[in-house]
């Protein structure tokens, strides 16, 4: 037996909307391509400034977030925003070049970590579980 989806559910439930922060333009073009293939909305931020008005405005699934943006890193921002983002029940994965930065994921109980490169059908698998 099915049911129809109703008009009134939101749009979130239907295109699970995964937010992508990632300073590195070729890689984050990447990620959106294989994520809106596999149907998710994806938002991109390649600032720190940038992903914290997304999180302001929208709640996402997952949000996938490098550690060095330039000359920033997205470790306060992750600070700023854990609680909230575990309230919504946002999963957050961490995307780095360096595995040195793991301690500080861990510090702030963050499950997933990926070490750069990374192969991008594993990482939509990932978010597919998440959501």
């Amino acid at each position: 037996m099915t049911f129809p989806v109703s008009e009134a559910q939101p749009r979130q439930a239907q295109h699970p909307c995964v937010l992508v922060m990632e300073d590195d333009a070729y890689l984050l073009r990447l990620y959106e391509k294989a994520l809106t293939k596999s149907g998710f909305c994806v938002h991109k931020a390649e600032t720190v400034d940038a992903a914290r008005l997304f999180l302001q405005e929208n709640h996402y699934g997952v949000f996938i977030s490098d550690i060095h943006l330039g000359e920033e890193e997205s470790v306060s921002l992750l600070r700023q925003e854990i609680e909230k983002l575990r309230q919504e029940g946002t999963e957050v994965i961490i995307v780095s070049g360096s595995a040195e930065y793991q301690y500080l994921i861990q510090d702030m109980q963050i499950d997933f970590f990926l070490e750069k490169p990374v192969a991008v059908p594993d990482l939509v698998t990932l978010v597919q579980r998440l959501i």
